[in-house]
């Protein structure tokens, strides 16, 4: 960074004190008072001032988009959960729709025969043997083809 501004403090015993160097305190007789050179520090001073400034502004350049990308995935996000939603909606719909159709169905069910009452009809049925009547068209017939043979 370059040579310190001050050098606060004083030499250790046997050191000379070094150029540019304060002391705080009175100086003592015979202890040369070194001035520092007022222009070189106020440069440097400047010089520290426009990189602090530097730094700040890209700081705030960096925190802005930062914050413009936090916004843009806020609204994103926003976007996505609002979608999810809808289709939260539209399945619970859909759950609702297949619950009312097994309902009916179940209802429809309660309608239909029992397998005892089918077994039921069908011994009838097998005691009848229905195959075995006549229909009334029949019988005319047979009874016609009869009394034409009598003839």
């Amino acid at each position: 960074m370059g040579k310190p501004l001050f050098v606060i403090g004083k030499p250790k015993p046997g050191e000379p004190a070094k150029p540019g160097a304060m002391t705080l305190g009175k100086p003592k007789k015979g202890e040369p008072v070194a001035a520092p050179d007022v222009s070189e520090d106020v440069a440097e001073l400047n010089r520290r001032m426009r990189l602090i400034e530097e730094r700040n502004a890209s700081l705030d350049i960096r925190l802005e988009v930062i914050e413009e990308n936090a916004v843009k995935r806020h609204q994103k996000l926003a976007k996505e959960f609002k979608t999810f939603l809808l289709d939260i909606l539209e399945l619970r719909r859909d759950m609702n729709e297949l619950k009312n159709k097994l309902l009916s169905l179940i209802k429809n069910m309660s309608l239909l025969s029992r397998k005892e009452e089918v077994d039921v009809l069908k011994k009838y049925l097998d005691l009848w043997k229905p195959m075995n009547f006549v229909t009334r068209s029949e019988i005319q017939e047979i009874v016609q083809e009869e009394i034409k043979k009598f003839k």
